[in-house]
């Protein structure tokens, strides 16, 4: 099979990063100023001749290249090829709708991705030493963008080229001479009255030498192109195959309800502009989103936190002693920052004319190999409540009843703009608690196993085996206490872990350590017979205080409850990691078999997982059950000061965009479980793909098909490799995404 390598140069009016190459390139340009035009494209069939190049003064694209894009014979190859290919698409098909079989094209940012290997062209060639790219690139395709600046290179063209313009700027000279050099004719004085003719001249003579060197640009990127080629490892086929399904999911798309997301970002748009009217009133902000201005706001009130995210904030509102006007504002902040608008404002921004979103997910986003989201974010849509589910639907079946919603009713409505189109129904389906099937699964935590085997509900089961209550006690609170440890605890997480998972919202026991209780408030005793007790922040503020009892309601009680919360939470910390010894120590296995890999080039198998050294210094190879690799490089150890003054050394890798990661044997973990999910998800997509499924999403642990179709099956019928997985799933159908 030849292998034609190539790389493309295109402007557009859209900006693709707001719309995604689909509607970038969807319409073709009648003249510089209508739409997507394609500039210049450069290729070379490897190892054949040199690389050719052509531009649109050229005339029409030379039939070789034209051919060659869709001759199944034809390997080509691009760096992001999404991009090259669909845009190519349009000059092949001459429609919108109709993209070149991706089954015939190599990405070598996909590849480079697989390998753990920067993403970036230009980080690439670094990493493996073939070349550099042209510095000049950026500014040029900015440039080329505008039309004004392709109306110049067009009234270029127009005099035959250089030559032409240098013949027509001697023309305009007070003195032409016979014999004269390039820059001589630049910097002669015009003749009187020629002088702004000569300067519009210049003008088109400088933009056609940066068309010349955009098109040398363009040739230098195939050049270098051509060497990471031959430097790059291989595609696993596996991968390869679903690298081409996800291409063909991105063609697809998926189909959006335009008038429905059109009337939710009017209301939501309503909504901030109400709100900030009321909020510059109630704080005396200029403006209430800025976090410098609103913490002003609050000092005043002697309210004060180090963060307005959303956790600080939770934190903040379970004070009962909180000034109610910082309350309702707090309550209110969140209605002028919501990313909602801008979710719904994609929808319209990524849609084609055909009312499908395309494009929305890049594969291997994330070093575990996991997607990422594009556009509309379809990762970060939140759920829609069982309870709500039905009152959803309503809403969105009646998108006049919009413009009364409240901001909650609009934000569920972000899933359900995504409708099943032709097909009339969603198969939607996810895998259940995969994370921790995966983590017992490695660990070979038995007690867990067990329970998902015997289909047990693995919350109750948890807590029962943190607690020792037989699992038929377990009621509705303790089975959250352990739905929060087992989401927050399998990768080595502490209190932090658990406060994110919604720790702040478990109930503490009356019964917990009551000397803890005591313990707290023998500490803080001696301010009623000293009230310059200590130094610091609790001097001060106590000294801020009429009366010991307003000084310990307001300052003693919010740190007890604080650290009464703390102490509990590290209390189910220690639980969990009794009751999971097993986890426990493959985080240590993990780090040291990392550690061994990347320092003695030592080989160690530790479960299912293989730490072997790669193939530059410092660098590993973990290998997954699945059989693909996870690649770090330049693996070393930090020395690094903690809050308390201390050093201690850390241990990091550099990541793809060149900087520090540090990691330890739970983020090994959790990387290495993820992966792991990652390829599960992968071979049920493939299988279900080989059944006739229209995937039109994959968020997270879930598929999203249009049609109905056993994706159950596919999920949960594991692949060879881990045939002894207790795998489950669970979905639904609906004509609109709501998730379940």
């Amino acid at each position: 099979m030849r292998t034609l390598v190539l790389d493309t140069e295109t402007r557009s009016p859209w900006v693709l990063k707001d719309t995604g190459v689909y509607v970038y390139s969807e319409h073709a340009a009648a003249h510089d100023r209508d739409g997507y035009q394609l500039l210049m494209a450069s290729w070379q069939f490897l190892d054949e001749a040199p690389t050719q190049s052509w531009g649109l003064e050229n005339g029409a694209v030379p039939d070789e290249f034209m051919s060659a894009l869709t001759n199944r014979k034809v390997r080509k190859v691009a760096h992001n090829a999404q991009f090259d290919r669909v845009v190519l698409s349009r000059l092949a098909y001459g429609r919108s709708d109709r993209f070149l079989d991706p089954s015939q094209w190599m990405d070598t940012m996909a590849l480079a991705a697989v390998y753990g290997m920067p993403k970036s062209l230009d980080r690439l060639t670094k990493f493996l030493g073939v070349g550099k790219k042209m510095t000049e690139g950026r500014s040029l395709i900015l440039f080329f963008n505008k039309a004004s600046n392709m109306t110049l290179l067009r009234g270029a063209l127009d005099y035959g080229g250089e030559e032409g313009l240098l013949q027509a700027i001697k023309a305009t000279l007070a003195s032409p001479l016979e014999i004269m050099t390039k820059q001589e004719i630049l910097e002669a004085p015009a003749a009187r009255g020629r002088a702004t003719e000569k300067k519009k001249l210049v003008a088109l003579l400088e933009t056609l030498y940066k068309w010349q060197t955009y098109r040398r640009y363009n040739v230098h990127d195939t050049d270098i192109l051509v060497d990471v080629v031959k430097a790059l490892p291989s595609m696993p086929k596996t991968e390869q195959q679903f690298w081409v399904l996800d291409q063909e999911i991105n063609d697809r798309g998926v189909q959006v309800d335009l008038p429905l997301a059109k009337a939710a970002e009017e209301r939501m748009q309503v909504i901030s502009s109400e709100t900030m009217i009321t909020l510059k009133h109630m704080t005396g902000c200029v403006n209430p989103r800025s976090i410098p201005q609103f913490k002003e706001f609050l000092e005043v009130f002697d309210v004060s936190t180090p963060s307005l995210d959303k956790a600080h904030v939770v934190k903040l509102l379970q004070d009962p002693q909180l000034p109610d006007v910082v309350r309702t504002t707090l309550e209110l902040r969140p209605l002028i920052s919501s990313s909602s608008v801008a979710k719904f404002s994609a929808m319209h921004q990524r849609c084609n004319s055909d009312s499908r979103a395309r494009g929305c997910f890049q594969y291997f986003g994330a070093h575990t190999g996991r997607a990422a989201g594009r556009g509309i974010q379809l990762q970060n849509l939140p759920r829609v409540p069982d309870d709500q589910v039905e009152a959803t639907t309503e809403l969105a079946e009646h998108p006049e009843l919009v413009s009364m919603a409240t901001l909650e009713e609009i934000k569920r409505l972000l899933r359900p703009c995504l409708v099943a189109g032709d097909a009339g129904v969603f198969t939607i389906a996810d895998f259940s608690a995969i994370e921790a099937r995966v983590t017992a699964w490695l660990a070979e935590e038995e007690w867990q196993l067990v329970a998902f085997r015997a289909g047990l509900d693995i919350y109750k089961a948890t807590w029962a085996q943190m607690s020792g209550l037989a699992l038929e006690d377990v009621g509705a609170e303790d089975r959250q206490r352990g739905k929060v440890a087992s989401l927050a605890l399998g990768f080595g997480g502490g209190v932090q872990a658990l406060l994110k998972m919604g720790g702040a919202r478990l109930p503490i026991p009356e019964e917990f350590p009551d000397q803890y209780r005591r313990s707290v408030y023998q500490m803080f005793s001696v301010v009623e017979a000293e009230i310059s007790w200590g130094t610091g922040d609790f001097a001060e503020l106590a000294l801020k205080h009429t009366s010991f009892r307003e000084w310990l309601r307001t300052v003693v009680e919010p740190f007890y409850e604080s650290t009464l919360r703390d102490a509990y939470l590290d209390h189910l910390k220690l639980l969990w990691r009794r009751a999971n010894p097993h986890i426990k120590a493959m985080w240590r296995a993990f780090e040291q078999a990392f550690r061994a890999a990347a320092f003695t080039r030592a080989t160690t198998k530790v479960g299912r997982i293989t730490f072997a050294p790669g193939p530059r210094r410092n660098s590993v190879r973990v290998e997954l059950p699945s059989g693909r690799p996870l690649y770090y490089w330049g693996v070393r150890t930090r020395m690094v000061v903690n809050d308390d003054g201390e050093e201690r050394e850390r241990l990091g890798f550099t990541n793809g965009l060149g900087l520090f990661d540090y990691t330890h044997g739970g983020v090994l973990t959790e990387n290495i479980v993820q992966a792991t999910a990652r390829d599960l998800l992968r071979d049920a997509m493939i299988k279900a793909d080989a059944m006739g499924a229209r995937i039109v999403a994959h968020i997270h642990d879930e598929i999203v098909a249009e049609g109905e179709i056993d994706l159950l099956g596919c999920m949960t019928e594991g692949p060879d490799w881990a045939d002894d997985l207790p795998l489950g799933a669970a979905g639904v159908t609906s004509s609109r995404y709501l998730g379940h």
